[in-house]
């Protein structure tokens, strides 16, 4: 079983990681190989082309807004599902990334990000979830 978190060696992504191996309330342990998260997809080089058809992966889901993935399409089969649009007509306008000027400043960008897609895009995050357990 690999670690919490692990993550999986890639030449141009830097973020993909292996869910397994955290302790459900319950007492389980998710399961290593079944469910990863990364960053952008877009970049992988054909080797990691490669290493990522043997990971069997079979559903990818993008986040990106549709302007950003017809920018930069993924090199893999995925299902399009933007959870940032919901967000930002929830805020009015995108978070101003150079008013950042603190390492708090931009930790409390992210969670305010992160709690902003909770709370504006559940329908989304459901179909995920639903998508992964069926």
């Amino acid at each position: 079983m690999s670690e919490t978190g692990q993550r999986v060696p890639f030449e141009a992504t830097t973020n993909f990681r292996d869910i397994g191996g955290y302790r459900t309330r319950e007492g389980s342990t998710v399961r290593t190989g079944i469910l990863y998260r990364s960053d952008g997809l877009q970049s992988l080089t054909p080797a990691d082309l490669e290493r990522y058809r043997t990971l069997g992966i079979q559903m990818a889901y993008d986040l990106r807004r549709e302007s950003e993935v017809k920018r930069a399409p993924n090199p893999v089969p995925t299902v399009g599902v933007c959870m940032m649009e919901a967000v930002e007509r929830a805020d009015g306008a995108r978070r101003d990334r150079t008013l950042l000027t603190s390492v708090h400043d931009g930790e409390r960008m992210m969670r305010d990000g992160y709690v902003a897609m909770v709370t504006h895009s559940g329908g989304v995050i459901a179909r995920i979830v639903s998508d992964v357990v069926s």
